[in-house]
């Protein structure tokens, strides 16, 4: 029986292998504006100018930084953004998630300043020479704030453009990331039933072994299987598309993640009990000994 368990778990690390997340080559987009220019040089003093990007159907994207470029005439100062006095309104990061938008700032950013405060990672270049442009370039790192910026389809990066900036020679936000890897229509529900097998196996072991701490995992384990093949057969008969039911998957991940978390927890505070009795019991017949002597 003790073989039986260590096949299934090998079993159970080459399907989460085989389906685990791998990655395309990198997103690298300009946020653009309706025409498709990416340059945020524009007048959104009296409408405010929306550059977006966000990835096309059947892919998600993991976005870990921007870049932002400001290149303008001399007179560059950090109360000013650009070379242009400080902004009246200011500038808008945020994200168009699911419908619900997510402001990056409290407040917009309104001066080359600002972009230091907010994301740090600042530079300031001169060229000198014939090039009398200068240029701040500013790296904001999302990931450096704990956690990546995620987008689905139907979802948006935003910079919001609510001043007249369009004395500066060029304005650019370029996001950098990476693509999840769709899984195809056929392959994710196969992968999705070895993996419901394989949990409803573990749990089969474990019911087969004694102790009663062992048969109630075993049937908790079992029945996370069956419950997980309940919901996604329903879901894949209604016709959900893949990315749906990589979403569910994803949930489920996490729940398993946490009851076998506790499972764990719970396997060393028995055992621990378990050798905390042996002791005192040995313990005890150390002591029934001593007086029968």
């Amino acid at each position: 029986m003790k073989n039986i368990s260590k096949l299934l778990l090998i079993f159970l690390v080459l399907v989460s292998t085989a389906l685990a997340v791998n990655t395309n080559p990198q997103v690298l987009e300009f946020v653009v504006n309706n025409s498709g220019s990416v340059n945020a040089n524009v007048d959104g003093s009296v409408t405010p100018q929306i550059f977006q990007v966000g990835p096309p159907e059947n892919e998600t994207w993991i976005i870990s930084r921007m870049m932002i470029h400001i290149e303008d005439t001399g007179g560059t100062a950090t109360n000013k953004y650009g070379s242009v006095n400080q902004l009246a309104n200011g500038t808008i990061i945020r994200t168009n998630i699911s419908g619900v938008i997510y402001n990056f700032t409290d407040e917009p950013v309104d001066s080359n300043a600002d972009w230091g405060e907010y994301n740090y990672d600042v530079t300031y270049l001169n060229f000198g020479g014939g090039n009398a442009n200068e240029v701040i370039n500013s790296r904001w790192t999302f990931s450096n704030g704990g956690a990546y910026v995620k987008l689905e389809y139907g979802d948006s990066f935003q910079v919001v453009i609510q001043d007249d900036i369009s004395a500066l020679v060029e304005h650019t936000f370029l996001i950098h990331g990476y693509k999840l890897e769709e899984v195809d229509n056929m392959s994710l529900p196969v992968l999705i039933g070895l993996i419901l097998l394989g949990v409803i196996s573990v749990g089969a072991v474990l019911l087969t072994r004694k102790g009663l701490f062992a048969k109630v995992i075993g049937t908790l384990t079992a029945l996370l299987g069956i419950i997980m093949g309940i919901q996604f057969s329903i879901l894949y008969y209604l016709g959900a598309t893949s990315a749906e039911l990589a979403n569910l998957l994803s949930s489920w991940y996490e729940i398993s993640t946490r009851f076998f978390i506790v499972a764990i927890a719970i396997s060393v505070i028995w055992l621990m009990a378990v050798t905390f009795r042996t002791l005192i019991g040995g313990s005890k017949s150390n002591e029934e000994d001593d007086l029968h002597q």
